[in-house]
């Protein structure tokens, strides 16, 4: 056992005991004058910790420097072993000196854009929303951190009180400027504002700050986008066409000709996409208990809803008719459209998304190439939230729904001067109209006199 530390391999060496000891270190400054009083101290566990013994005042002392790791060695130790001696030279309690430095810098820590970016985005993540009354989910918590990770690293070591206007304008602005991205550099740099404005409203809040830096800057101030406002539609013939495809991939799952397989679970999910002109999870995520079939309904409830409210959808008979096509299925399990890759689970909307990309020919990834074959490849693109845009525009522009009819067949929140005034369901009239429509889709579409498709239905993935 080594009565003297040298050197870093030395530590290496030393055993625990029975009860905890102590190894003189040798240090010494520059000059090469010898410092006394550095230590090791070992554990029975095994924990090895360096230590300043010292007398101040004429009494003796010792103050704990750090436990011995690979972040902080021999080397380490000495340095502030020498840092404390010259402080005690100086007529100052190296203990107190030490105990001083650490809290401020744990105040300077704790006063980084860093730590209130950790304590914002956690803050966050359990506040529901006013709006939706619901906290956010998962993956929107973890882009925030993804974008603060990726974009805002010259802030985080930066004390939040200093940071100034300009600085974020030139982060922003150094975001949005990213030609590599296209127009999803100034859509990103929009999402990056919105973050850093809500971390630093969050500090004014909360008291921590007098005024957010971020707080002037608007979005025409760094070339921030709000991204395209989608404006399309599907005609009458377009969305014949898609319900075509879709039955062809249905039949091409089963073994015919089809240039793209799909599963009836998501081409019923496409189907009523149209039909009920609801929102995507919605529709994916139907369960079997919300459906009163007896009265062509289907309730989606207020913790499914996106603004927390119970919402009715009456049901055509297409639109039972498709639903009821799954019970061979699904019918012993809690969603109509179980995932047959997860079973027990609804299939994801990005699945939908990724099938209806896939009748257009849009590939995967860019270094793919487009699938010229397929059904849908060259009509203007669209989403599957199109659908629910197209089913609207329908209701309004062909079947002369009236404006707040539609508004609420779609489960819009209306603004608060109308809720205050209209109280109204506008139950039959609603039902009127999903009938209308669901009559319409039937003749015009799902059964167009010039098509030579008939739809299968299989279990599928």
């Amino acid at each position: 056992m080594a009565e003297v530390i040298t050197k870093q391999s030395d530590i290496a060496k030393l055993k625990p005991a029975d009860s905890r000891y102590r190894v003189k270190v040798e240090n010494e400054t520059d000059e090469g004058k010898k410092l006394g009083g550095l230590c090791l101290q070992l554990s029975p566990g095994g924990q090895k910790a360096y230590y300043y013994r010292y007398r101040f005042q004429g009494k003796a002392a010792e103050c704990r420097l750090g436990a011995s790791s690979p972040q902080f060695k021999l080397k380490d130790a000495r340095g502030l072993h020498a840092e404390l001696w010259h402080v005690l030279d100086k007529g100052r309690d190296p203990g107190l000196y030490l105990k001083l430095q650490r809290q401020a810098a744990q105040k300077a820590d704790a006063e980084t854009c860093q730590h209130l970016f950790e304590e914002w985005v956690a803050h966050y993540a359990e506040t529901e929303s006013p709006k939706t009354r619901r906290k956010p989910s998962a993956s929107v918590v973890a882009k925030h951190k993804r974008r603060w990770d990726l974009y805002c690293y010259p802030l985080k070591s930066f004390p939040f009180r200093d940071v100034e206007r300009v600085q974020v304008l030139n982060l922003v602005d150094k975001i949005a400027k990213r030609g590599s991205r296209g127009n999803g550099a100034a859509v990103e740099a929009r999402h990056v504002l919105s973050l850093i404005r809500q971390m630093f409203h969050y500090a004014v809040n909360r008291g921590y700050m007098q005024a957010s830096p971020a707080a002037t800057i608007n979005g025409g101030d760094a070339g921030v986008s709000n991204g395209e406002v989608r404006e399309r539609s599907l005609k009458t013939h377009e969305l014949r066409q898609l319900w075509a495809a879709l039955d062809s991939a249905v039949a091409g799952r089963e073994g015919l000709a089809s240039s793209v397989a799909l599963s009836l679970q998501v081409a019923s999910v496409v189907k009523l996409l149209i039909l009920t002109g609801q929102r995507v999870s919605e529709v994916a995520q139907m369960q079997w208990r919300e459906l009163d079939f007896n009265e062509g309904v289907w309730t989606i409830p207020g913790e499914r809803s996106k603004n927390r409210r119970a919402h009715i959808v009456h049901l055509s008979p297409l639109a039972v008719d498709l639903i009821v096509a799954m019970k061979p299925f699904t019918g012993a399990s809690l969603y109509v459209f179980e995932s047959a890759v997860k079973p027990g689970h609804a299939i994801r909307s990005d699945v939908v998304g990724k099938a209806i990309a896939r009748l257009q020919g849009i590939p995967a990834t860019k270094k793919q190439p487009s699938n010229e074959d397929a059904p849908l490849f060259g009509l203007d693109h669209f989403t599957p939230h199109d659908l629910r845009r197209s089913a609207a525009t329908a209701w309004a522009s062909d079947l002369n729904i009236f404006p707040h009819i539609v508004e609420h067949m779609l489960n819009h929140t209306l603004p608060r001067l109308q809720r205050t005034y209209q109280r109204g369901e506008y139950l039959p009239e609603r039902r009127e109209a999903f009938n209308a429509w669901g009559e319409r889709v039937e003749t015009l579409i799902a059964r167009d006199p010039g098509s030579n498709i008939t739809a299968i239905t299989g279990r599928g993935v």
